[in-house]
């Protein structure tokens, strides 16, 4: 009866350290779950970062271009606009050497 009872006490040590075996190996897999997906949201957070630095160049060449377009309409604009200022002021100017002359020429 005491071989029996060592026996089954034995057993019974044996069978919890293969739960305690069991319970890690469960913890372990989910484990190494987790540092897969921590591996893939690195990976997922690295491309992002990579797309936002091409945006970001993107941006920077379109804002350059912009400034550059921007600055050369400007240019054209104001030799357009003092074109258009001169041949304006040339014509009042003209227009009121015609009444005076016409308006002395009367009297």
């Amino acid at each position: 009866m005491e071989n029996r009872e060592k026996n089954l006490t034995a057993l019974y040590s044996i069978r919890a350290g293969l739960s305690l075996i069991y319970d890690e190996k469960i913890r372990d897999d989910e484990r190494k779950s987790d540092s897969r997906n921590v591996k893939y949201k690195i990976e997922d957070n690295a491309a992002e970062i990579v797309n936002y630095a091409e945006i970001s160049d993107s941006s920077r060449k379109t804002i350059k271009n912009a400034k550059h377009e921007y600055a050369s309409a400007k240019r054209e604009y104001d030799k357009k606009s003092f074109s258009s200022f001169f041949w304006n002021l040339a014509t009042i100017v003209l227009a009121l050497a015609m009444g005076c002359v016409f308006y002395f020429k009367d009297t």
